[in-house]
């Protein structure tokens, strides 16, 4: 988990390319749904601690995964606004679309940043 977290902050921080850093963040919450199963076959031997990491990985999980909701979404809409055929006056439904999902998109990295924050100080002892 936390050679992905420093894959996806570098990206995030040292890139203006925007499919870059979406990948780099779908990679991180693949990591953190592995982490979370991981969490959830020691909540026996770990008890608080494990279910503590467990809801943290959950909760970057599921904010990742509403940021990839939106990086296809907008991918979705960029494709059918390419599309010859479309009617001309769907321009401005398209271009409002496309923005509410790029402000969704903006709004989970701030809320993954917040939730990986979290989840960067729990450690499980040996």
């Amino acid at each position: 988990m936390h050679s992905g977290w420093r894959r996806a902050r570098k990206a995030v921080k040292g890139s203006a390319d925007t499919a870059a850093r979406d990948t780099a963040l779908h990679e991180v919450r693949k990591d953190a749904k592995r982490l979370r199963h991981a969490g959830e076959s020691v909540l026996e031997i770990h008890g608080k601690r494990a279910a503590k990491l467990t809801k943290a990985a959950g909760r970057l999980q599921t904010v990742l995964g509403d940021h990839q909701d939106s990086v296809m979404a907008t991918d979705l809409l960029h494709r059918l606004a390419a599309t010859p055929d479309r009617p001309v006056d769907t321009d401005l439904g398209f271009e409002s679309l496309l923005a509410m999902e790029e402000r969704i998109a903006r709004k989970t990295e701030t809320k993954a940043r917040k939730a990986g924050k979290k989840l960067r100080g729990l450690r499980l002892r040996p």
